[in-house]
């Protein structure tokens, strides 16, 4: 690229040319705040505007990504032809395939709704090819989206003209999960980082799978001819299934005790499989797994602060050789407000937010200076002016009166915090004790529930509304809002409130259960009470701190199966949402071979190369990375949490701050 020659005191000329360099600053800006590197725009005044309007259809393309994968759930299931209301068959007969019920949108509606989504990522794909022109083939993620669409549209029109086709319906499903992973970022991102610890983790997994052949084979020769090796090892392939099996624990001991009935000493061969194989081998692909996660985690940041860097040095060199004057820097920050991986920046903030990048106050940016926009940028941005609160705004007098300081000064006191805090435990354990009763096994009548018990926990309400009340008068509703606790406590107490208003309406006896399952909800406030035990409060903040990376863990498989067993017939594939609980149930690992054996009754064996593999992907590999970020953030935290005690200034310290925290890794994560 041919940078601008500039002086220090004129780095921009022509207004247009202005524009155009701006613009390509801009590009080159948020490319630096996601760390990575892609084709840009072709410089001419078309391809700027189509890129402008591909920004501004970002949460547009958002909503039809969820209306596409929400059609899987809602949409009458393929193999349902009946009438309506009940295409599936009724619910009432006992031969009717059991689903989820929750099919909202006959086939016909939903062929519309897919195609209006298509339609618009196509329409999507032809703005980004307006402004990119040559440089979209470059763009390897937008060719997969195109070639994705296109094939979409093509399976949806075969499915439209041949409704009895039986793999369109279901090549519809996979695509839309397909356009879904290929167009959000951190799910690519997500994907190469279990793809790079697939690829260094193969040696142990295959070790896993010695040992469990191996033992399979032990077993099979060591009780052949007897009655329970007949029965649960009489090959190889079966061998190897409940080793397996008994590796994760599932079907321990009843794998073992017709054996063990037998012949005590067999407890030395299935306890030497357990010791090693699940305390020694499984323990060590959790720390191969977590090794491999860190070094490419680490890998991961080291390339982005180096694409970051390198970023931003070329913007610089558009703008200015030497340094950026003040007109200028304000002029990039308006143009900054256009790109959707850029926070907006307030005009009235523009000024404050160059002060501090202007480090020795002489309206102009140096190298070392600009090169802190990201980490200025997202701080301006994570931080917020509040308004003043409605008293100060609206009554001026009322608010510099003595009275209302002395208020103001009652309310923020920590003494007030602790009141609080005590009638919650006094609350909760007149709950626990309200409940002994039930808790013993002894039934409460439904009519003497709601006499002295509800008059005292009306009590409890009503000091809980008291209480946000005072502090929304006295801060204000924006800065109470503000603040993630208070936000906790407002939803906890209006719904408590609203139970306790309903506890007085005429209803029917019967619903009161539920009325005192809800009353409970307001001892959910004691959580904030954990938050402030140091102990403790390491331990929450790292489950927040996994939220961003805990929500890109998203696997979705299909199978297009139907199996009924006593106790388990909701467990199928019949639709999308009894297929997602059913492998939310493999995930949790116990039983999960009862639930693979009713699958086989009616398909074949070859139908557990699907759970295994599952196993092996969901569990063994997927879980375990869970854990290792777990153990990642623990460490993050509870070092934050020391150093925060020696005095540095970075600080979790409650559940304000953590907030400003999270902000600032979900914009890494974008």
């Amino acid at each position: 690229m041919q940078l601008p020659e500039a002086t220090e005191s004129a780095p921009l000329v022509a207004r247009d040319k202005d524009d155009e360099l701006l613009t390509t600053a801009c590009w080159f800006i948020e490319d630096a705040f996601s760390g990575i590197s892609r084709p840009h725009p072709v410089r001419t005044p078309f391809a700027r505007y189509m890129h402008t309007l591909h920004a501004e259809l970002h949460y547009l393309r958002g909503a039809a990504i969820v209306v596409l994968l929400s059609l899987s759930f809602i949409e009458t299931p393929r193999w349902c032809h009946g009438p309506p209301p009940y295409p599936c068959g009724d619910p009432s007969d006992p031969f009717t395939p059991m689903t989820f019920e929750i099919a909202l949108v006959t086939h016909a509606e939903s062929h519309c709704i897919e195609l209006v989504c298509l339609s618009f990522f196509l329409l999507n794909s032809v703005i980004r090819y307006l402004y990119l022109q040559e440089n979209f083939t470059n763009r390897k993620d937008s060719v997969a989206v195109l070639a994705l669409v296109l094939l979409a549209m093509t399976t949806l029109a075969l499915s439209a003209a041949f409704p009895h086709q039986v793999w369109t319906p279901y090549a519809q499903v996979y695509l839309r999960v397909m356009i879904f992973a290929v167009k959000n970022r951190n799910i690519r991102r997500t994907a190469r980082k279990i793809a790079q610890v697939l690829a260094e983790v193969h040696n142990i997994i295959s070790l896993v799978i010695v040992f469990v052949v191996f033992f399979a084979w032990v077993a099979t020769m060591l009780f052949d001819n007897t009655e329970e090796g007949d029965a649960q090892m009489p090959n190889i392939y079966e061998a190897c299934w409940n080793m397996l099996i008994l590796l994760t624990t599932a079907n321990f001991p009843d794998i073992m005790m017709p054996a063990y009935n037998k012949h005590r000493v067999v407890v030395i061969f299935f306890a030497f499989f357990l010791c090693f194989g699940l305390f020694f081998l499984m323990n060590v692909v959790l720390a191969v797994i977590y090794n491999n996660f860190s070094v490419n985690l680490e890998a991961f940041k080291k390339k982005r602060d180096h694409t970051r860097e390198q970023k931003l040095q070329i913007a610089f060199r558009i703008l200015c050789n030497l340094a950026v004057p003040r007109d200028v820097c304000l002029r990039l920050f308006h143009k900054m407000n256009h790109y959707k991986n850029i926070g907006y920046i307030k005009k009235s903030r523009m000024q404050l937010v160059f002060d501090e990048l202007d480090s020795d106050g002489d309206e102009k940016l140096q190298w070392q200076e600009f090169a802190n926009i990201c980490v200025v940028l997202r701080s301006a941005l994570s931080k917020k002016r509040l308004p003043p609160s409605e008293v100060q705004r609206w009554f001026p007098h009322l608010f510099h009166s003595d009275g209302f300081h002395s208020l103001c000064m009652f309310v923020r006191h920590p003494r007030f915090e602790l009141a609080i805090d005590v009638v919650l435990v006094v609350n909760a354990l007149l709950i626990v004790f309200e409940s002994l009763p039930v808790l013993n096994g002894e039934p409460m009548p439904l009519a003497s529930e709601f006499t002295v018990w509800e008059r005292i926990e009306s009590i409890f309400s009503f000091v809980y509304l008291l209480e946000m009340l005072l502090k929304i008068v006295v801060d204000g509703r924006a800065v109470y809002w503000s603040s993630m606790k208070n936000r906790f406590d407002c939803l906890i107490t209006v719904a408590v409130v609203a139970v306790d208003v309903y506890a007085y309406l005429p209803y029917d006896p019967a619903s009161r259960v539920m009325v005192k399952i809800l009353l409970v909800a307001r001892c959910l406030r004691l959580f904030r009470l954990i938050i402030n035990v140091e102990r403790y409060r390491v331990f929450c903040m790292t489950w927040f701190r996994l939220l961003p990376f805990g929500k890109n863990l998203l696997v979705i498989m299909f199978c297009a199966f139907l199996y009924t067993q006593d106790g388990y017939m909701a467990n199928n594939f019949n639709d999308m949402a009894s297929g997602m609980v059913l492998l939310f149930e493999l995930l949790i690992v116990n039983n999960w071979f009862v639930l693979a054996d009713g699958f086989v009754c009616v398909t074949s064996k070859y139908a557990r190369w699907y759970f295994v593999t599952f196993h092996l992907i969901g569990v063994t590999i997927l879980l375990n990375l869970v854990v290792a970020s777990t153990l990642d953030a623990f460490v993050g935290e509870y070092e934050a949490e020391h150093q925060d005690q020696t005095g540095k200034p970075y600080k979790f310290g409650s559940m304000d701050t953590m907030e400003t925290s999270i902000i600032i890794e979900q914009q890494d994560e974008g």
